[in-house]
C-alpha cells in the first residue's frame, strides 16, 4: 500500500510539472503574438509638448520638454538622462552631438549624434535648454530640481513625472504610451 501511494504521488507530481511546463509554453507563445509597442510620430510629439507638458514653473516645464525631446531623438532611458551634464546638453543642442555615459549594459562612454531632423527638433528646444542650464556649472547635472542645481533630480520623481505626461498623452492620442515608447520609436525608425 505504501509503495502504491508513493508511486501515485510521484505520478501526480510529474503530471503537475508537465502541466506547468505546458502552461509556460502557452504563455510564451501568447506573448509573442502581442502587438508591437506603440511609436510616436513627430506630429504626436508636438501634441505631447503642447497639451501634456505642464508644471508649476517655466523651469519645470522646460526640464520636462527637454527630457522628452532627448528620449524621442536618442532612445535613452530616464536613468541615462540623469547622467547628462549641462555642457553635454548644450553641446547636443548647438552641435547635434555629444558623448554621454550609459548605465545599463553599455560602454561607459557613448556617442550621440542627431540626424538633420533631430538637430532641427533639438534646436526648437534651445530656449528650454538655456532655461534649465542657466547658472549651472559646466559639469553640473542638466536635470535637477529647480532650487538644487548641483544635484540630479531624484530618479523616481523624474520617471513618475514623465510617465504621468505619457499617461495623459495616451488619453489624448488614444494609444498606450510610456517613456519606453520613445525607444520603440527610435528602433522602428532605424
Amino acid at each position: 500500500h505504501k509503495k502504491m501511494t508513493f508511486l501515485y504521488e510521484k505520478e501526480q507530481r510529474r503530471q503537475e510539472l508537465e502541466q506547468s511546463k505546458d502552461q509556460a509554453k502557452l504563455k510564451k507563445k501568447q506573448a509573442k503574438k502581442q502587438d508591437l509597442r506603440q511609436t510616436v510620430s513627430t506630429k504626436q510629439l508636438n501634441t505631447i509638448m503642447e497639451q501634456c507638458v505642464k508644471g508649476r514653473t517655466e523651469y519645470v516645464r522646460a526640464r520636462r520638454r527637454v527630457a522628452i525631446t532627448i528620449m524621442y531623438l536618442t532612445g535613452l532611458r530616464v536613468t541615462n538622462l540623469l547622467l547628462i551634464n549641462a555642457a553635454q546638453l548644450q553641446e547636443l543642442t548647438s552641435k547635434g552631438y555629444t558623448s554621454i555615459q550609459i548605465i545599463k549594459n553599455g560602454p561607459s562612454r557613448h556617442n550621440i549624434r542627431l540626424a538633420y531632423r533631430g538637430k532641427k527638433i533639438m534646436g526648437q528646444r534651445a530656449h528650454d535648454v538655456k532655461t534649465i542650464t542657466h547658472g549651472k556649472e559646466y559639469n553640473a547635472p542638466a536635470f535637477t530640481p529647480q532650487k538644487q542645481i548641483t544635484e540630479p533630480i531624484n530618479k523616481d520623481v523624474h520617471e513618475k513625472e514623465l510617465n504621468d505626461i505619457m499617461k495623459q498623452a495616451s488619453k489624448i492620442l488614444s494609444k498606450p504610451l510610456r517613456t519606453h515608447s520613445f525607444r520603440a520609436t527610435l528602433i522602428t525608425d532605424l
